[in-house]
């Protein structure tokens, strides 16, 4: 379980310290597509990522080196689904350098509400466990 979010930096900052130029990459995507996963998809705390109409879902993206601002699409209202592709995370880690930064944000007004319990569908949120998750992961010596 994580206790805080500068343990959690820390830890990783720990495991990083070991890993080789060679394979780290490698790792950081691993990390970074782990975390994806586990926000966007489900982790130990989630079944699902909470869903009334996908808009948040949807929004989850990435960038490499700085966040990225706005929302994609525009909310489609109650009873009606995003029509939204997914981002493609894939594509995003395809393009990341060693030791550079991928960050993983959703911009949508509402999705600080949602992580902090707003949902019953995920009454946890998506981000801590997923992030408890990959700490797991992490302290059960990731392979590369």
């Amino acid at each position: 379980m994580i206790k805080n979010i500068a343990a959690f930096k820390l830890d990783l900052k720990r495991f990083y310290e070991v890993v080789t130029p060679q394979n780290h990459l490698q790792l950081q995507i691993r990390i970074a597509n782990k975390l994806q996963q586990g926000i966007v998809f489900k982790n130990s705390q989630m079944s699902n990522h909470p869903v009334d109409t996908g808009h948040a879902r949807k929004n989850w993206s990435g960038s490499l080196g700085t966040p990225g601002t706005g929302v994609r699409g525009v909310y489609p209202g109650m009873g009606k689904s995003s029509n939204i592709a997914p981002f493609n995370f894939a594509a995003l880690f395809a393009r990341a350098r060693p030791f550079g930064i991928i960050w993983i944000y959703n911009n949508v007004k509402y999705i600080v509400a949602l992580e902090n319990g707003h949902s019953k569908q995920a009454p946890q949120g998506m981000v801590e466990g997923a992030l408890n998750d990959l700490q797991t992961f992490i302290n059960g010596g990731l392979k590369i």
